[in-house]
Order: C-alpha cells, then sequence, then structure tokens
C-alpha cells in the first residue's frame, strides 16, 4: 500500500502524481533499505509515471515508517500489516494498493493499476521451495499439503486479517509468477541501476 503523511500536499493518488510531476524532486520516500522490495515497487511506480521522488533508504523498515509518521518524508510503500492502523488513526493517508485487486480490508482505496497504471503489480509473496533434484511426486504433495492448509478457514481468516491473501496455487503456477519476476525486476533494477546495500 502506498501511504502518504497527511500533511504532504496532496489527498489521494491521483494528486500525489499531479503534485511530483509539477515538482519534481520536491517529494521523498522512505524504504526499508536498496533493493527492497518497498524500494523497488516504488521505482517501478516512478517510472511507470515519468515522475521523480527522492528514495530515502533507511536500515530497516521501522525507522523508515518513523520518520515518515514525523513528517521527514513524505511518502512510502508499505504492507497493509504495518499500515493500516496508522491510516485508521489519521497518522497516515492510505492513497493506493500495488495489488491486482483492491483489499477487501480497505474497498474503498483503489489499486494503482486502475489509477492509470494497468499491469502495475508489486506484491510480498511468500512460497515453500524445495531442492531442483526434489522428485515431482513429492512437490505435488508438498503443494497439495500448501492448497489444503490455506483452505483451512481459521488459517485463511487469520491470514486476511493481516492483509495476506491465501493462494495455495500449483507448483506450475508458482513457477510461472517465478519467471515472471526475475524478468520485470532484473530488468527494473538495471535500468534503475538499483543496487543493494
Amino acid at each position: 500500500m502506498l501511504v502518504s503523511h497527511p500533511a504532504a500536499p496532496f489527498a489521494d493518488f491521483a494528486g500525489f502524481v499531479a503534485y511530483a510531476r509539477n515538482n519534481p524532486g520536491k517529494l521523498n520516500y522512505s524504504s526499508a533499505g536498496n533493493g527492497t522490495l518497498p524500494h523497488v515497487t516504488m521505482e517501478l511506480l516512478l517510472r511507470r509515471t515519468g515522475i521523480t521522488v527522492a528514495h530515502i533508504p533507511y536500515r530497516g523498515a521501522a525507522p523508515a515508517m518513523t520518520d515518515l509518521l514525523a513528517g521527514q518524508v513524505q511518502l512510502k510503500m508499505d504492507t497493509y500489516a504495518t499500515a493500516h492502523q496508522h491510516v485508521a488513526q489519521g497518522k497516515l493517508r492510505a492513497l493506493a494498493f500495488a495489488s491486482r485487486e483492491r483489499s477487501a480490508l480497505m474497498p474503498d482505496v483503489p489499486t494503482i493499476a486502475e489509477m492509470g497504471l494497468p499491469g502495475y503489480e508489486g506484491i510480498l509473496w511468500i512460497g515453500i521451495m524445495a531442492p531442483a533434484a526434489t522428485p515431482k511426486s513429492v512437490i505435488e504433495k508438498l503443494a497439495a499439503a500448501a492448497q489444503h492448509a490455506v483452505r483451512n478457514p481459521d488459517l485463511a481468516e487469520r491470514l486476511k486479517r493481516d492483509g495476506i491473501e491465501p493462494v495455495g496455487g500449483t507448483a506450475e503456477s508458482f513457477a510461472a509468477l517465478i519467471a515472471k519476476e526475475i524478468v520485470q525486476w532484473r530488468d527494473l533494477a538495471q535500468s534503475a541501476k538499483i543496487t543493494l546495500d
């Protein structure tokens, strides 16, 4: 979720893009450090919109959030689990989600894709991996167990409360996601000259 400090000179995603376009370099955003998901998803957004916002890398998500809450920076790409309480308390504004679809937890907050950047997505995903030599039958059993687990109503509800969408897909769909992400983030890292700390 893209969030901003309430004192920032815009109230929504369209206002952010318009302000940044008319005031290049006057805004900044914090991240947990160079090469982290919040950094690269924000850089993808900046490249797709053609705007300039300065990146301020921190040594971790906590200090990056602390300075956002204090107004030292204006923006941050953050997880729902971390940001939603600050949005609910009026300490931050929710501008847009980086997910493919709107969140059922905050249905009034649009996605970046629907705000004029079709296909934009920058999400944190978690999966189960196994060594390359693992027999296919074992992989299929692991995938079936994961699918079964995320369909458990108690676990699914717990994950959804934290803004996590349980998927439990197949090994093939997971491999396709990884292949797509490698290309997207490799190309972005090269064009934006992103390096790890």
